[in-house]
């Protein structure tokens, strides 16, 4: 399925939000200056009390009159410090659209970063995410050990692609997907979906800062299941939302992204500090009509969250997100009183059999309510309308106790946690693009 061009008219409202945070960027319009090497100044002010770290910035290109190809030869510097940026394509549309970077920023600081040309480049930054999808070639497909009218891949190697479509007979357990979807990751957890029927959020917990995706699903799909030396799947997912996962709301049960007619997973960055995906879900059957809906999954060094957003070819009320419900486990809501708000739960429900806990964290004046389902912890959320099309914008997050070797312990720790990140999003960075004449 092709996404329509139209569809990204839904992100305009969240054009200037970044990763973890919304940023109110201002732009002075271009002077008739004199040449100079200077292509504008951004000014990035932490109002909160406490340090921001690994903080993202996005700045559109249009903001800053530029177009991608003019970045080659652009630092962005403030005194003899340079800041390492990439430029990435936010909306997943195939274009390029702005710069990323990642900043540390003081309690009450401001900082003014010029963008320019000249001057010494900084550093390669170290690899801090990735997002892949790796499929099998040089073998052939038979008919499905256990699913009938479908096939498995038998033989072949794995590669890594830019994108791929399922092909009609094809399930889950059909051994030609690595991990059986796309998969993303910081330098603190990572997840993947998977691309099929279930369409399953699910976790790898990691005991490396460093990527490990690449090491993952060569050898079968009970491998990762044990612990390995850079962690393993600590979740199981069942026929729930998973970890941050979406559906519809029938009014008695949940419905999950199931009967489609084609299904397609684009890689659309693999950057060192920002990596992105998209999943293109074609005629989605569900409340007796069909939908396509695509939804761009992004994740920024130094943080657990995957940002998440939908967008639909038609309006659908009673979009539920959640995360899975297992036994023994606690249920946790936040404040309805700030500008982000999230559902969760707390308990030992790793596979590894300790403590993990799980949010999806939205904007609290489309939250609903909480519906009662067997499978999952479920916000009804109202996605923003415009004409017959919608949106959802929410992020889902995991904190495993295992996580590098020293991961979050208790309640108490996890719920502080998702405060934090609460604050960050309910107060952002003020980002302020001025403009000058490069020509």
């Amino acid at each position: 399925m092709k996404v329509k061009p139209s569809l990204g008219a839904l992100y305009l409202a969240f054009a200037y939000c970044v990763i973890s945070a919304c940023s109110n960027q201002k732009t002075t319009p271009p002077t008739s200056a004199a040449k100079s090497p200077l292509h504008g100044s951004i000014t990035v002010n932490n109002n909160q009390d406490a340090q921001r770290r690994n903080a993202p910035i996005y700045i559109p290109f249009k903001d800053l009159s530029l177009k991608p190809e003019d970045v080659a030869g652009l630092v962005m510097a403030t005194g003899s410090q340079t800041l390492a940026f990439e430029t990435i394509d936010r909306d997943g549309d195939g274009n390029k659209d702005g710069l990323f970077a990642l900043a540390d920023i003081g309690p009450k600081q401001t900082q003014v970063w010029q963008l320019k040309k000249g001057g010494d480049k900084p550093a390669k930054p170290t690899k801090r995410t990735q997002a892949e999808i790796s499929i099998k070639e040089g073998g052939q497909w038979v008919p499905h050990p256990f699913a009938a009218g479908k096939q498995a891949y038998q033989g072949g190697t794995f590669k890594n692609v830019a994108s791929v479509t399922l092909p009609e007979f094809y399930t889950h357990h059909s051994n030609w997907i690595r991990y059986e979807g796309p998969g993303i990751e910081s330098d603190q957890v990572a997840y993947r979906i998977y691309l099929d029927n279930r369409n399953g959020f699910d976790i790898f917990g990691k005991t490396l800062s460093e990527p490990v995706l690449q090491r993952i699903g060569h050898d079968g799909y009970e491998a990762y299941h044990k612990m390995l030396d850079w962690g393993l799947d600590i979740l199981k997912v069942g026929p729930s939302l998973g970890t941050g996962g979406f559906g519809f709301w029938n009014g008695k049960n949940l419905i999950l992204v199931a009967d489609t007619q084609s299904r397609r997973a684009r890689i659309i960055e693999n950057g060192d500090v920002y990596s992105s995906f998209a999943i293109d879900y074609g005629q989605w059957l569900v409340d007796g009509n069909r939908r396509d809906l695509n939804a761009v999954f992004s994740m920024h060094g130094g943080s657990r969250l995957v940002h998440t957003r939908i967008t639909m070819d038609k309006t659908l009320p009673n979009l539920a997100i959640g995360v899975v419900k297992h036994a023994k486990t606690e249920f946790l809501q936040g404040n309805s009183k700030n500008t982000y708000s999230y559902i969760g739960s707390w308990g030992k429900q790793s596979e590894n059999g300790d403590h993990l806990g799980m949010a999806v964290i939205f904007k609290t004046k489309q939250f609903q309510k909480t519906v009662d389902d067997a499978t999952s912890y479920v916000a009804l959320m109202q996605p923003e309308i415009e004409a017959e099309r919608s949106g959802l914008e929410y992020y889902f997050v995991a904190a495993w106790q295992g996580e590098l070797g020293n991961g979050i312990n208790s309640k108490q720790e996890f719920v502080a946690y998702l405060e934090d990140e609460i604050q960050k999003l309910s107060q952002p960075l003020n980002i302020t693009v001025a403009q000058r004449a490069s020509h």
